[in-house]
């Protein structure tokens, strides 16, 4: 009955580490599909940083070609007009270059947390051979 109880007991505890590890692959995979939103959000605004950097750079070339050519009232226009679009649009890439910092921080952080709670599922798993190849040999 002691060998009974004994037994009942690390039946529990084992049920017990294995709804630990369950919340923790659960864990980490809820950080792996954050992780990987951030990397899309990342890769999107990658994406509308060069093509604001194409714009920005049509827009220099547009505002130094109407510079060379006798300014005419509406050129002039056109030019005040470019240079408040050019400064709009560096704006924008300022912007969108402070929040892919921010998110390629987030993202460090989270692959670091990743990378802790991995080892610790490593150590977990570890443990819980050596326990049953103990409890194999009949030493528990």
């Amino acid at each position: 009955m002691a060998a009974n109880k004994s037994q009942q007991e690390r039946l529990e505890e084992f049920a017990s580490i294995i709804g630990n590890r369950d919340k923790e692959i659960g864990m980490l995979q809820s950080m792996l599909s954050e992780a990987s939103e951030n990397r899309s959000k990342q890769d999107n605004q990658l994406m509308e940083l060069a093509n604001l950097q194409k714009y920005m750079s049509g827009l220099r070339q547009q505002v130094a070609g109407t510079e060379f050519a006798q300014p005419t009232k509406q050129q002039v226009g056109d030019t005040v007009s470019l240079a408040q679009e050019l400064e709009r649009v560096q704006q924008a890439y300022t912007k969108a270059q402070s929040q892919l910092s921010e998110l390629e921080f987030r993202l460090q952080e989270l692959t670091s947390k990743n990378l802790l709670l991995q080892q610790q599922v490593s150590r977990m798993a570890a443990l819980e051979s050596m326990l049953a190849a103990l409890e194999k040999e009949g030493k528990l």
